[in-house]
């Protein structure tokens, strides 16, 4: 199975990709990037401990006789050295079959060859549970509040509580504004912010009263990837998280 990647679309990808795994880590899953080739979209995912992220990318199939379907798993960090050395305005042939043990990338008269491991052994990441309930924030307003919260979270991996952005919902109402308030604190110096967002989804529940933490590196990760957007961001809490 072939499909055809525009260089600066892929490269996009992954460099959002490479936000979130972890090269050098204990965990060699964690290094890597699992593709996911479906009928109509191309879904790339990288996860460590703490925070999994999925990004779509635009393709161009290929017709050929082989699986209209694949997944595989690479490491991310190659894969993105490899498309920075292309040409600009490049095209990128990415060709894979169920079961092969390697990924084959071509562009113009440039080949090469990346192995693929086991997607077993990648962590399975839930993207369709819709129990919990959504806000929805500007994302230049979330990207300041993280910068002026960080300061306050704690890097201290003794005190995991202490290494993340807290949310806490005041009071929640379907469709009605939501009063949040942000916190961050290291033990030493606490930091608050407090906005209005439009809330939805499910009624406030008991396991949301005191907050929902997010890991620093995911609060790291949102900030990088959307710092110059200004679009409007949707940030769903499940039940079962």
């Amino acid at each position: 199975m072939s499909v055809q990647f525009k260089k600066e679309d892929l490269l996009e990808v992954l460099k959002n990709i490479n936000t979130v795994a972890v090269p050098n880590g204990s965990f060699t899953v964690y290094k890597n990037c699992k593709i996911i080739k479906e009928k109509e979209k191309c879904t790339f995912q990288a996860c460590d401990s703490e925070t999994s992220i999925s990004v779509g990318c635009p393709f161009e199939e290929i017709k050929d006789k082989n699986d209209e379907t694949f997944e595989c798993l690479i490491d991310a960090k190659q894969f993105l050295l490899i498309i920075q050395t292309l040409e600009k305005e490049s095209l990128i042939i990415f060709s894979y079959n169920n079961g092969d043990p390697k990924v084959k990338i071509k562009c113009n008269k440039f080949k090469t060859d990346i192995f693929s491991q086991d997607v077993q052994e990648f962590p399975k990441i839930e993207l369709n549970d819709k129990s919990g309930f959504s806000i929805k924030m500007n994302a230049k307003e979330l990207c300041s509040i993280v910068s002026k919260l960080s300061p306050c979270i704690s890097d201290d991996y003794t005190r995991p509580i202490f290494r993340g952005l807290c949310f806490c919902p005041k009071k929640f109402n379907n469709n009605e504004d939501l009063d949040f308030d942000f916190l961050a604190t290291n033990g030493h110096i606490l930091g608050k912010v407090s906005s209005c967002v439009k809330g939805f989804g499910d009624p406030l529940k008991e396991q949301y009263d005191n907050g929902i933490i997010i890991p620093s590196k995911a609060v790291s990760v949102v900030s990088k990837i959307f710092s110059k957007n200004n679009n409007d961001l949707e940030i769903h809490f499940m039940n079962s998280h």
